[in-house]
């Protein structure tokens, strides 16, 4: 976090926010017994509570503490902020989880003493998600209720449950709208229908309205008499994609079964379908509700009124994990009597509830539409945010319903800009790792799936209320530089507060990292040009690589000086560029794109002058001692003195004068002596790779394990992250002295298990300076590919870059890095001759 004074920024900074609900998964086991009964109850009632929360994931896990891949990739799409385990989590485990989705807090259960078990939810007390209260006020509500034009009063079910009791209402349908309290009417706003005994005396206040039977109440939900809490507990809730393509959200799902395992499934079945459905599209019920005639007649009578699912005909599957096929079938056949929905037992009734692999590829797990947009002008600042979208519905008298904690995901445009386009500008998007989240402030709790910070807001009970501020909450952000980012992604790893069960995890084993004296003249290149893909189209381009690179002897100062000619030397003169430039340019002759190479040639190099790469000088013969004296085209005069003996030399005129171009030995020796072309070009390839607008990088860090002790570090060529993926790597002249090296290929596999990056590159100029070994290079660069994802124990993207296979690198291109007012001429001619043609 920046701790000191907010500076203005050189431009505002564009933010675009999205409201959504904060995301919970669970973990439990499967064993059927009264404990993990209990276990889903609480998680149903907390759930039920909370904005979204019937779009809350359970998933289940063996005896020996094991999950399946399915649920691992599915928690990989929905993206859950917190995982809360009711299971003892392995080392292993907690390490996959932190690996796959990095929620912002990854809880164990504290079950306490076994002769008083607490099994609701505790948080931590970090966040207290906004309750399915506030969706109470909602226009959505009043369209559920509404029967042509007439709009009922909100009415909402609930329960009072005996023993022996089913849980009917509890499972399906929510109990409540505040943690212990009963479902009480607010007058105002919503009355209750409280299914209770018919034993309940009179003088109890169980309910506005009464009813008796689960036979009553799904006729009067068909009815749309009354509104449920899980309805309540689902509206707004399109920031939650559910998953697509399946089979699964073809028809409307009954189960059949009051086991774990069938509690768990219908549960989750509910990510399938997408919130406009009034039914949320699933039921639980037991064997024995079915024995009974009035409630598979209301059950029909609601299907009819709810269901709408199907292609051609309304469908409604009968599934269990616990029953078998004929006693699914028997209830098929009492179902379909009462319906006109058609009714059937798929082959897979018994599949897991979970997507299949096919099914995640194909889910859509975009942005929601309850956006907003703001702008920063310093570098940290608190902001007045939009709320959630249907929290405007609420009257002030019930600002309590509002009270609680949500979700602003952000896009965030990066204030340090490196995009290669003109009024294209770059995001930031952070690699999905929550240690890295807090470089944006203390609310930002963890980076999603989108590689977006995730800031944590909500509104807190509080007198007197603003009421001149009511759609608005402040939100905290800290612009970072990018040093500090990458810093804290190769430092931060395993940096846990103790009550995480990921502070077990290993930490990283370097403490602090700094820009090399390499990186350093890396980043002095590139300051002199517009951007990292300027420089490098200059300076890596082929003409001006053979240019610099034929000074040989560095301690030679006429090495350094180039007369025209020797620059024009390297101009290129085969005749297969030329037809080349002329087919792909579509000029007229070979002639014409002499003309356009001469014009690129001319551009080039005036932009390399005109950024001190080469300064233009004249150079004298002293006549009296021969000191060879030069002065640049700043400090030049018309009468000059020997810098030896102050013989006065006079600046010649006409013919005889001609200026030469001195190279930067800046340049030189960080290119060539220190073998910086390859990093330069590398950056720049990457950068190009890019799929979104996101880049950022550091060009070669020292990395340092002891804060004492400055000897003991290490150093890397290429740190950044780009599309939202931290890499590293390693730029070499050649690849076989690489390969062959065997300390130096340990370096790098080393230097990949301490940073765990998501992608790992090697660049190289060429396979080998002997061209009688590329053959073997290329086989040997192969083999270590293989070797390397079998030693390194995660996932790993290696990838190998070798400049001479681009031809933007081998060969010469359509220009010299640059073109500008003398290739506008060049075109300005064209159009002239082709204009006087026509005439």
């Amino acid at each position: 976090m920046n701790l000191n004074a907010p500076k203005q920024l050189e431009r505002d900074v564009a933010i675009t926010g999205y409201n959504r609900p904060l995301k919970i998964a669970f973990i439990v086991h499967l064993e059927e017994n009264e404990r993990s009964h209990k276990i889903l109850d609480s998680i149903f009632a907390f759930s039920y509570l909370c904005w979204c929360g019937t779009r809350f994931l359970i998933i289940p896990s063996t005896s020996d503490s094991l999950i399946s891949d399915d649920y691992l990739k599915w928690l990989d799409i929905l993206d859950p902020d917190i995982v809360y385990s009711y299971v003892e989590l392995s080392d292993v485990l907690i390490s996959r989880i932190e690996d796959i989705n990095s929620p912002a807090e990854l809880i164990e259960h504290n079950y306490g003493p076994q002769d008083r078990e607490l099994l609701k939810p505790y948080l931590n007390g970090v966040c207290s998600p906004l309750g399915s209260v506030s969706t109470v006020h909602s226009p959505f509500v009043s369209t559920a209720l509404r029967i042509g034009s007439e709009v009922r009063k909100t009415k909402i079910i609930c329960e009072q449950l005996f023993d022996g009791d089913t849980s009917f209402v509890h499972d399906n349908f929510g109990n409540q709208l505040v943690e212990h309290s009963v479902l009480y009417e607010v007058p105002e706003l919503f009355e209750t229908l409280c299914l209770t005994s018919s034993e309940t005396p009179e003088n109890h206040i169980v309910g506005t309205e009464r009813t008796h039977s689960i036979s009553e109440l799904l006729e009067k939900l068909a009815d749309k008499e009354a509104i449920t809490v899980s309805r309540l507990a689902t509206i707004h809730s399109g920031a939650i994609g559910e998953i697509t393509g399946s089979n699964l959200n073809e028809s409307f799902i009954i189960f059949l079964g009051r086991t774990v395992l069938d509690r768990i499934a219908f549960w989750n079945s509910r990510l399938f379908y997408n919130e406009r459905n009034d039914s949320l599209c699933s039921l639980i019920v037991s064997e024995q509700d079915f024995e009974d005639e009035n409630f598979v007649t209301a059950l029909g009578k609601y299907l009819n009124q709810n269901n709408f699912i199907g292609s051609g005909h309304n469908k409604v599957a009968i599934r269990s994990k616990s029953e078998t096929v004929d006693k699914l079938n028997d209830a098929r056949n009492l179902l379909a009597e009462k319906t006109h929905n058609f009714v059937f037992v798929p082959e897979d009734f018994s599949r897991e509830i979970c997507p299949t692999e096919e099914e995640v590829r194909h889910c859509y797990t975009g942005l929601n539409d309850d956006s907003f947009n703001f702008k920063m002008t310093e570098n940290y600042s608190t902001n007045n945010v939009e709320k959630p979208d249907h929290l405007r519905y609420i009257m002030p008298k019930f600002s309590s319903h509002e009270v609680g904690d949500w979700c602003i995901e952000a896009s965030i445009d990066r204030h340090n800009n490196l995009s290669r386009y003109s009024n294209v500008v770059d995001y930031w998007e952070i690699p999905r790792r929550k240690y890295v989240a807090e470089i944006f402030g203390k609310a930002c709790v963890r980076i999603s799936r989108h590689k977006l910070p995730v800031f944590l807001v909500g509104t807190k009970q509080g007198f007197p209320r603003d009421l001149r501020n009511k759609s608005k909450v402040e939100l905290f952000i800290d612009l970072p530089d990018d040093e500090y980012v990458l810093s804290r992604l190769i430092t931060g790893r395993g940096d846990y507060h103790r009550l995480d069960k990921r502070s077990v995890l290993e930490n990283s084993k370097v403490e602090f990292i700094r820009v090399s004296d390499k990186g350093k003249g890396i980043n002095g290149i590139i300051s002199m040009f517009d951007s990292l893909n300027h420089a490098s189209s200059l300076l890596a381009n082929k003409l001006w690589r053979n240019v610099i690179s034929s000074v040989e002897n560095m301690f030679n100062e006429d090495e350094y000086i180039f007369e025209w000619n020797r620059i024009y030397g390297f101009f290129p003169r085969d005749n297969s560029i030329k037809l080349k430039v002329q087919e792909g340019l579509r000029l007229s002759s070979p002639k014409k794109a002499t003309e356009y190479l001469n014009a690129c040639f001319r551009d080039a190099l005036e932009s390399l002058v005109e950024r001190e790469v080469f300064y233009p000088v004249h150079r004298w013969t002293c006549e009296f001692c021969g000191h060879k004296n030069y002065r640049t085209a700043d400090s030049v005069k018309k009468s000059n003195t020997c810098d030896i003996c102050n013989t006065t030399h006079t600046l010649p005129i006409g013919n005889r004068f001609e200026w030469k171009y001195l190279l930067n030995k800046f340049i030189w020796n960080t290119l060539y002596t220190n073998y910086g072309l390859p990093v330069l070009w590398g950056l720049s390839e990457i950068q190009y790779s890019a799929r979104n607008n996101s880049f950022y990088y550091l060009p070669e860090v020292d990395l340092f394990y002891d804060w004492k002790d400055r000897s003991n570090k290490n150093e890397i060529d290429l740190v950044g992250v780009v599309d939202g993926k931290l890499f590293i790597g390693e730029a070499k002249r050649s690849a076989d002295y690489f390969i062959n090296d065997d300390e130096e290929v340990e370096k790098f596999k080393c230097l990949i298990r301490e940073i765990k990056p998501d992608v790992a590159i090697l660049v190289f100029e060429q396979y080998a300076e002997n061209s009688d070994l590329i053959d073997t290079t290329k086989t040997s660069l192969e083999q270590f590919k293989v070797t390397l994802v079998d030693e390194i124990q995660f996932k790993i993207d290696l990838r190998i870059m070798i400049s001479s296979d681009y031809e933007n690198y081998a060969e010469f291109g359509f220009d010299f890095g640059e073109t500008g007012s003398n290739v506008m001429r060049f075109n300005i001619k064209l159009e002239k001759e082709a204009s006087q043609k026509k005439d």
